[in-house]
């Protein structure tokens, strides 16, 4: 669920200098430079360590990154709650990048689609429904996350609601 990169800091907060971007514009360019610069990608040439539970209508989705990574996730169909459980990252709540230091919670609207800067090694928790129970981690990822602007919109017309979050 992420594209990730190694790049100093300054790199994420000059893509949000200025107003003449939507934020989820920012957020789209940062997320393709990614794809486009792979030599950039995790020097270790691995995953990010990933843990999968599962707990009565409830999947849990725990990651751990390295300090020095920006992470850009996909678009989350549905609200979900996250959790910084270690280390300290600079990442976009709403319209705002914000300096957040564990122990952090919050929850996220549908339509979140989040970029962050991993100063210190870091645990991110995001806490989903999972009202089929549903164990198949590729099943549960189409389900609560899009790719792509126009898939999530195709979703919510399925759903019958309204666009939310799209930054």
């Amino acid at each position: 669920m992420l594209s990730t990169v190694t790049v100093p800091v300054h790199a994420l907060q000059a893509a949000f200098l200025g107003d003449d971007l939507p934020m989820r514009e920012r957020v789209m360019m940062i997320e393709q430079a990614i794809i486009n610069h792979p030599q950039s990608l995790d020097p270790r040439g691995e995953d990010f360590p990933i843990e999968h539970s599962f707990k009565h209508g409830i999947y849990f989705r725990k990651v751990t990154i390295p300090a020095g990574m920006i992470t850009v996730g996909k678009i989350h169909k549905h609200e979900c709650i996250n959790i910084l459980e270690r280390g300290v990252r600079a990442t976009l709540i709403g319209d705002q990048i914000r300096l957040i230091r564990a122990p952090f919670s919050f929850v996220s609207p549908p339509g979140t689609k989040r970029v962050s800067y991993t100063y210190e090694d870091a645990v991110w928790v995001t806490v989903h429904k999972n009202p089929t129970d549903e164990f198949d981690v590729e099943k549960l990822e189409r389900m609560l996350t899009a790719e792509t602007e126009e898939e999530y919109r195709q979703s919510l017309a399925l759903e019958g609601e309204r666009p939310r979050c799209l930054s």
